[in-house]
């Protein structure tokens, strides 16, 4: 895979017009950048906002069907606020879209004219920056603008979601905070750790901050930083964090952190390293920069020439662009979302939310956000129980791990369809939905989304999607490029169903492309007909996996998958679960493909202790009692059924050109029917990554019931937003027209 993918054009034609049969009674509203909100509101005299639209709405239910927006940037001050009174009808919904395929941007950044750019002549300045940068640096006076200085972190695992910095972007790229190492070069080895700080998560909240050797000469140049943070993984791989510094002691050549690393600081692993971030005095390559807010200017090496700036952008905005509460049959199309310190959209209760043939890009922290997030938690804790809010993220999974019931209030059948994400901050998609008390399911969608390159700032468990609630489904998307995960799940009843995902889990140690775990209710993900490739695979990952079903997960069915170079570890984690079920896959040039183990029995024995955390996650559904008792029987007997012991079923998979299969094997795993093949099973073109089978293709004797794995409709599908994909190689390529599934 190409390394210059954030170079690709997105998809062509991405702004669609929607035909619409209206009422007679209905009419067009038209809004224009240089509309007049006391106008009519047709073509010829459009008004200007989008609220303006919603207070006629409001005014007129039923009556304006289709929004028009011209094309232009609308800049966004304020969150705009939809709710019940600007709904839509089922069989009628009201739709915002662009007209006649005009560039609309919705954004949440202030715009800077090039001509403002100086070259910086101040030597204090010059003098802090490498000598082959000085003639590059630029600068660009903010004293004018209306700005909120904003800092960096501390963000990572198991901090809140917080909004990003203030970020520079030039010609619609994002550019590189300064940090060192630079982006691509290897980190640096945790010196020797006089101090480790506190450990939050042995519930020490004394907010100690760690204290360590540089192990390198390079801080010797910071003697005139301040606002420095490091990020690294700095005691296991799964957990990054960025953390701000206290004091770089030139003398002693040590680091003191200001607040604690959540499992305290260690250099004990190979993956226990750091970057440092924010410094004016590591403005050393093309498209990095900083902000002085003291001296109210950013300064900057342009990732292209001076000249050939066109339009620069600094991130202000931090709320929702739209928020979407109570609302019903209401439907974006072909708008742009960009250039904004939090997410794009935030979706709770109402019906039949959707938006459709829409980018995001260069957004601090998601696109699309379905459900309520929880109030940010200030003592670095683990698990919380806090307090449920609306417009934000927040700590939403550390209270979901102490309340996995929670019920997110996302509402059902809300759609994001056909959309193009990426340059994202903390992640692509959060989706919502669904009571798992009741196990009432949303159906809540993502579908035929490109989401790529998402976790800018953070890197691990902010994935592609993550999906949590009852009942949501992603489908037909393509995933790629990320340090982290691709879909990190919570619940029951999910389906993920003919995606692609390749060049995920790029970075760090014991993390997955897909990843569940230690709550054997959240029964019945279904993982179908997707093809996993090229995932974990770098200089700097270290034991990665495709599929990771963590501390007893359970009940889960993965069939009709094709995995190909997925995990540099191995393809499956099972961690002492049970009633997991694997069929019907396709296992080609891998490592290991099963890891299966009885941690439940070992050293997470204490998980089935009573009162322990599987007792409380299963009583809490009552699992002896209806609806579990009734759509997951298994699950009823599991308490009887040697909860520490794995169990599970292995059935009709296809292997060939693996490593190795499993690595242990228990007694009360089933292994039936499957084939490992010693020579080309009947793949069309396995030299090019073609694995549909042929008509005759060994396989189907091999394995009497083998049935046919659907390989050409994993991935994105063509429609009116998008005629083409992007191959493993990095070449634009056509997609196959749509089927229904």
């Amino acid at each position: 895979m190409t390394k210059h993918l954030s170079c690709i054009i997105f998809i062509v034609s991405f702004l669609s017009l929607q035909t619409v049969t209206f009422a007679q009674s209905a009419y067009t509203l038209f809004i224009a950048t240089d509309g007049n909100d006391q106008s009519s509101g047709d073509q010829d005299n459009p008004i200007k906002t989008i609220e303006e639209a919603l207070i006629r709405i409001k005014k007129k239910p039923n009556y304006i069907k289709q929004v028009f927006l011209r094309g232009g940037d609308y800049p966004i001050h304020s969150s705009i606020q939809f709710g019940a009174a600007h709904s839509g009808e089922v069989a009628n919904p009201i739709i915002f879209s662009s007209y006649n395929r005009e560039k609309v941007i919705l954004s949440g950044g202030i715009t800077i004219d090039p001509e403002n750019i100086k070259k910086v002549k101040d030597p204090t300045i010059l003098e802090r920056i490498p000598a082959s940068a000085q003639d590059h640096l630029l600068e660009i006076d903010l004293s004018a603008y209306s700005i909120s200085y904003a800092p960096y972190g501390p963000r990572g695992f198991n901090r809140p979601y917080i909004s990003a910095p203030n970020e520079l972007f030039i010609n619609e790229e994002a550019q590189q905070i300064a940090r060192w190492p630079n982006l691509g070069e290897p980190s640096i080895k945790i010196g020797d750790v006089i101090n480790p700080g506190s450990v939050p998560r042995d519930g020490d909240f004394s907010n100690s901050g760690a204290v360590f050797k540089w192990n390198t000469d390079r801080p010797k140049r910071w003697t005139k930083a301040n606002n420095v943070y490091l990020s690294g993984f700095f005691k296991w791989g799964y957990a990054d964090d960025a953390i701000p510094v206290r004091t770089i002691d030139q003398t002693s050549e040590l680091f003191e952190l200001k607040v604690p690393h959540l499992y305290g600081v260690g250099n004990e692993r190979q993956f226990n390293t750091w970057f440092a971030i924010n410094l004016l005095e590591e403005i050393d390559v093309p498209g990095e920069y900083y902000i002085d807010s003291d001296r109210k200017k950013i300064y900057f090496y342009p990732s292209t020439r001076p000249e050939a700036i066109k339009s620069i952008q600094i991130s202000t905005f931090e709320d929702p662009i739209l928020s979407f509460k109570n609302a019903s049959f209401i439907t974006f199309e072909g708008i742009i979302f960009e250039n904004s310190r939090g997410m794009g959209v935030y979706i709770e209760e109402g019906e039949s939310i959707t938006i459709k043939n829409s980018v995001f890009r260069n957004l601090g922290t998601v696109a699309i956000t379905i459900g309520k997030g929880i109030e940010k938690d200030t003592l670095g804790q683990h698990s919380i129980t806090g307090t449920p809010a609306s417009d934000l993220i927040g700590s939403l999974y550390t209270h979901l791990y102490q309340n996995p019931l929670f019920n997110r209030q996302g509402g059902k059948n809300h759609l994001i369809e056909s959309c193009d994400i990426y340059n994202m901050g903390a992640g692509g998609i959060i989706l919502g939905g669904g009571d798992r008390k009741t196990l009432t399911p949303a159906n809540n969608t993502v579908s035929n989304c490109h989401i790529y390159q998402y976790n800018r700032l953070d890197r691990t468990y902010k994935s592609a999607v993550n999906i949590d609630g009852v009942g949501n489904v992603i489908r037909h998307s393509l995933i790629h490029d990320a340090p982290g995960n691709a879909i990190y799940l919570l619940g029951n009843n999910h389906v993920i169903e003919y995606n692609e995902i390749h060049h995920v889990m790029m970075d760090g140690d014991d993390q997955s492309a897909f990843y569940l775990g230690r709550d054997p209710s959240a029964f019945n993900n279904i993982v179908r007909y997707n093809y996993f490739h090229q995932i974990g695979i770098s200089p700097t990952t270290h034991s990665t996996w495709t599929i990771y079903y963590d501390d007893g997960a359970s009940g889960s069915i993965a069939y009709g998958n094709v995995f190909n170079q997925a995990g540099k570890a191995g393809v499956f984690l099972i961690g002492g679960g049970k009633y997991n079920k694997v069929f019907n896959n396709v296992f080609v040039n891998n490592n290991l493909v099963f890891h299966i183990d009885d941690r439940n029995n070992g050293w997470a024995k204490a998980v089935l202790d009573p009162g322990g955390i599987f007792e409380e996650r299963l009583s809490l559904v009552n699992i002896s009692q209806p609806p579990y008792s009734a759509f997951y029987p298994e699950l009823k007997n599991y308490w009887n059924d040697h909860p520490e012991l794995p169990s599970n079923e292995i059935k009709r998979n296809i292997f060939f050109n693996n490593k190795k299969l499993v690595d242990r094997e228990f007694e009360t795993t089933t292994w039936q029917d499957n084939w490992e093949a010693t020579q080309n099973p009947g793949f069309l073109d396995y030299e090019n990554g073609n694995f549909n089978f042929s008509e005759n293709a060994e396989v189907f004797n091999a394995i009497p019931n083998f049935e046919v794995v659907p390989f050409n409709r994993m991935g994105l599908q063509e429609n009116s937003f998008r005629n083409t994909s992007v191959g493993k190689d990095g070449r634009i390529i056509p997609l196959p027209p749509v089927k229904n599934n």
